[in-house]
């Protein structure tokens, strides 16, 4: 409903004014609004008069008053003008009466029927009503104008008079009873009230049709009383009048005589039968219910009186249908939100989901305990009781996470176990976030609580198989390895004596072969056995590994220098493009062995007259990207998913050219020890681009000379270890203990580097994968300072090294991979003591 306060309040201003001056000035007010409400239309002289015509605000207020008002009220103008309907009310109507009509028109919908006045000498008079609403421009004020007739005394009047007050107290009575109709019961009820209303209405019997969705004939769900059976028939096959009604208007009542009715409409045969059981009047008031559920209300009419009394209660009939079909519609859409609930909650148990809200100005928790084992009394609980319910190693973790999400308006993610009646502990994940109502009357934070107790445990158990398949493997590469040992030490000797007998003169030819056949094949017995204890020692995790700064094209020149002679014997043409002047952080053995493998396989499997093209170029920062190139025979597309899986060769099984098909999973994984990537793109019959990153973290290494007035008690003969673990402690001490006058000063990872403040300069500095990776960084960015000219030396894993920032690694002169071997451990110290690479 539209208001115009500001109207509203002048209104109010003129008819709260002194008793002297109230007409004249509401009276002027009254006129103006009227003017621009009724004053243009044309018929308003007649229609004051003939009828009773008053404009009031949207409060009651009388505006304006015509003359056949004041004669017929016995009020005068300025008695009426100011006031309120109820000047002239009788008392006869309930309350219910008024308040529908208030209803109706605060809709701004016209509302008509009949109503009983009262004048000021006391004597009553019944006018038939008709008010509807109207307003001035788009968003001005509402006015109610009403248009009324006096209804004279008539031999039917009492008796209508007397229904629309039985109406309108059953309406009362029933009010209640429609709010609360559940779905279940609901045409129980409806045909018990319909019962009552029988009793009043002017009408013979009614019957109650469905129409729906799922099935477009209607059906007659009951009548009362009892209808013939010739009836049931025909409202069930005869579909035209109350379809029509039904879906061409279906908020209207209306009323039909079915004599009247043409003889070629489409419902003829229901016509006829009505007839035919001298049913002279039919009203049709529809009822909806849903989108696919409807209802057609009948009302049967076995004589002319009372088809017209009918007639005359249309309004209240609408009344009436107006009052089932919300009531109606209200019980669906509790039906529908049920059933969705219903729904929600089977979706929840299924996915093992819960609500959870927490309510922060009480510090409720609203839930779902019956979903963990719980009772349900414990759905609205405080939040300390539900605490309770929380694991006590979990509810510090559950408190700041909570808090967090609470105070920085951050959604939540924690996972937390609970214990159920059976002492059961349930693991959970809380999701969720802080919703809060600007005006401040709701603040809640709002989950889900999800059962993932079945998660953990498949964690748990994939965990122990990992484990478990792990060990086996490490057993089993422990057992090759152990074996691989056991079988070189004879073949060392048939390898021997075979070469031996090479050099013997007096072998014939054929001797000669024979014994050729003998190393040879003892050869490639030797790179296979070599070839798998490489790989059980990376499996077991003992490849010992070393990182220093390293020229990459001296060991491009070496590696190069050691393949050429197999590349001049295929007649395969081995180049080199771009090399890389800078250094590179990584063992310089095992890189040799991992270009070796790869330029070897690029020769091995070229054409003669082929190319292997080794370059190198920055790929992206702190990285070094060297690419070997053929144009051999390339990889099938079926065999480079396991192109990097142990004894794995594909298409080349069967071929003549030797192998293992251990060398590039060796490859790969001597690569990735070291922090690099290992890549490939082949085409069938056009050969392969093998390609490797290596971490490059400065163009040149660098470089340590120690000043004597950074630090003037120094006696350079100390080495500073920054680590938290005893065993690397004990070890250093072992592999330095050769070192005489090296004393090791120990301290904590933390310490690092404010420690150094109160100690000789160390000659060299051990730092562990403890040290703080920020510390680390700020110190190598800091070119200026003291430490930047002591030399590092970092042991650390493979994984700590590669989440290594680059950025932090140029602190480094050399790297040790863990597990540690005291012999590279003393090799890489002393390179950095005296400045030649191990």
């Amino acid at each position: 409903m539209r208001r115009s306060q500001g109207h509203s309040n002048h209104l109010s201003a003129a008819v709260k004014t002194r008793k002297g001056e109230e007409s004249m000035i509401a009276g002027s007010i009254s006129d103006n609004i009227v003017l621009n409400v009724i004053e243009k239309n044309q018929i308003i002289e007649a229609m004051n008069q003939h009828a009773i015509v008053s404009v009031t605000d949207e409060r009651g207020c009388i505006l304006y008053a015509n003359a056949l008002f004041c004669s017929t009220s016995g009020y005068s103008k300025e008695e009426l003008i100011g006031s309120t309907h109820n000047i002239v009310n009788s008392g006869h109507h309930p309350p219910e009466f008024f308040a529908d009509l208030w209803r109706t028109i605060s809709r701004e919908a016209t509302w008509s029927g009949l109503i009983k006045n009262r004048r000021k000498d006391g004597t009553y008079f019944w006018v038939q009503t008709t008010i509807t609403p109207s307003t001035i421009g788009a968003h001005g004020p509402v006015f109610y104008t009403a248009i009324r007739t006096e209804i004279r005394r008539g031999p039917d009047f009492d008796s209508l008079v007397d229904i629309n007050t039985r109406i309108l107290s059953l309406m009362g009575r029933h009010a209640k009873e429609l709010l609360e109709i559940e779905y279940e019961s609901h045409l129980s009820t409806l045909r018990r009230l319909l019962g009552e209303w029988l009793k009043v209405l002017p009408a013979q019997a009614f019957v109650l049709l469905k129409s729906s969705t799922e099935n477009s004939r209607p059906v007659v769900e009951f009548s009362h009383p009892q209808i013939a059976l010739n009836l049931y028939d025909a409202f069930e096959t005869g579909h035209y009048s109350y379809l029509q009604a039904l879906r061409s208007d279906a908020n209207k009542v209306s009323l039909h005589q079915p004599e009247n009715e043409p003889t070629d409409c489409a419902d003829n045969d229901l016509m006829k039968c009505l007839v035919q059981e001298n049913i002279l009047g039919i009203a049709y008031l529809p009822l909806q219910m849903s989108g696919d559920c409807e209802y057609l209300l009948c009302l049967l009419c076995d004589s002319e009186q009372q088809f017209r009394a009918l007639d005359d209660l249309a309004e209240y009939l609408q009344m009436i249908r107006d009052h089932l079909s919300t009531s109606l519609r209200r019980c669906a859409r509790e039906r529908q939100s049920s059933l969705e609930k219903q729904r929600l909650l089977g979706r929840q148990l299924l996915a093992h989901v819960a609500d959870f809200d927490l309510d922060l100005r009480t510090l409720q928790v609203r839930w779902s305990p019956d979903m963990f084992g719980l009772s349900k009394n414990l759905a609205k609980i405080e939040f300390n009781q539900f605490l309770q319910l929380v694991h006590s190693k979990d509810r510090r973790l559950l408190l700041a996470e909570l808090s967090n999400a609470v105070n920085n308006y951050r959604s939540i993610e924690v996972e937390f176990r609970i214990s159920n009646q059976q002492a059961a502990e349930i693991w959970v994940q809380l999701r969720g976030a802080r919703t809060r109502v600007p005006n401040g009357d709701a603040d809640t934070l709002v989950a889900t609580l999800i059962d993932i107790s079945r998660i953990k445990h498949t964690e748990s158990e994939l965990r122990k198989s990992k484990s478990l398949a792990e060990h086996a493997n490490k057993a089993k590469s422990n057992f090759i390895s152990h074996m691989s040992h056991e079988l070189r030490t004879p073949l060392n000797s048939i390898l021997g004596f075979g070469q031996l007998l090479q050099l013997d003169q007096h072998l014939e030819k054929e001797q000669q072969s024979n014994v050729s056949e003998i190393v040879g094949a003892g050869t490639h017995l030797l790179k296979l056995i070599n070839d798998i204890i490489d790989l059980s020692v990376i499996e077991t995790g003992s490849l010992n590994t070393v990182l220093e700064y390293h020229p990459l094209k001296e060991i491009i020149d070496e590696t190069v220098a050691l393949v050429s002679p197999l590349a001049a014997r295929r007649n395969v043409d081995l180049v080199c493009q771009g090399t890389f002047d800078g250094h590179v952080l990584v063992d310089r053995l095992r890189l040799k062995q991992a270009l070796i493998n790869l330029i070897n396989n690029a020769i091995k499997y070229n054409q003669s007259g082929g190319n292997v093209i080794v370059s190198c170029s920055h790929s992206v920062p702190y990285r070094v990207l060297i690419s070997i190139a053929d144009t051999g025979i390339g990889i099938a597309s079926e065999d480079q998913n396991s192109l990097f899986t142990p004894f794995e060769r594909g298409a080349k099984s069967g071929s003549s050219i030797e192998g293992t098909g251990i060398g590039l999973s060796i490859t790969k994984k001597i690569i990735e020890n070291m922090g690099g990537s290992i890549g490939f793109t082949s085409r069938p019959g056009m050969g392969s681009i093998f390609h490797l990153e290596v971490y490059a973290p400065c163009a040149t290494p660098p470089t340590f000379a120690l000043d004597q007035r950074d630090y003037p008690n120094t006696a350079n003969s100390s080495v500073a270890l920054f680590s938290d673990h005893a065993a690397t402690r004990e070890l250093i001490d072992n592999t330095l203990a050769m070192h005489d006058g090296l004393e090791v000063i120990k301290f904590h990872a933390h310490e690092y580097p404010e420690a150094l403040q109160h100690c000789a300069t160390p000659r060299v500095i051990i730092l562990d994968s403890d040290t703080p990776h920020k510390t680390l960084e700020s110190t190598n960015d800091d070119q200026n300072s003291a430490l930047r000219r002591i030399p590092h030396v970092g042991i650390l894993s493979s994984q700590e090294f590669t989440d290594l920032l680059p950025s932090s690694m140029g602190i480094f002169s050399a790297i040790c991979l863990t597990p540690i071997n005291s012999a590279e451990l003393e090799s890489a110290i002393t390179s950095v003591l005296t400045g030649v690479p191990g």
